[in-house]
């Protein structure tokens, strides 16, 4: 009964999905964004972003889910907004760092169960 709280409803996923691809067309129509749609659905980032939405979604392996989903995002972001120039030697930082965090509170949250 708990497992089916925890699992997100695949209508809410659809939901969110044409929410933002209504807004990157709103925003494309607005002239406020570089949105062509091939150019980013067919890209390696994109791949690594779906791959991490889905490992989120379907698999218990969170954190790797959102490295992934982290780093598409990331190297995608250049190719929806042309005006963000994201380079390499800041990424490897911000993955290391978030890393850390997220180790961090996993340990704390282990302290805390066995207190």
């Amino acid at each position: 009964m708990e497992e089916s709280r925890n699992k997100i409803d695949k209508r809410i996923i659809v939901g969110m999905i044409l929410i933002v691809l209504g807004g990157l067309f709103l925003l494309y129509s607005f002239n406020l964004i570089d949105f062509y749609l091939p150019r980013i659905i067919f890209s390696f980032p994109f791949m690594l972003f779906l791959a991490g939405v889905i490992i989120l979604i379907n698999s218990s392996k969170k954190v790797f889910g959102g490295i992934l989903t982290t780093v598409g995002l990331l190297f995608l972001l250049p190719k929806i907004f042309p005006g963000i120039h994201i380079e390499g030697h800041v990424v490897v930082p911000i993955i290391l760092i978030a890393l850390g965090i997220y180790i961090i509170l996993k340990q704390r949250e282990k302290a805390a169960r066995i207190e």
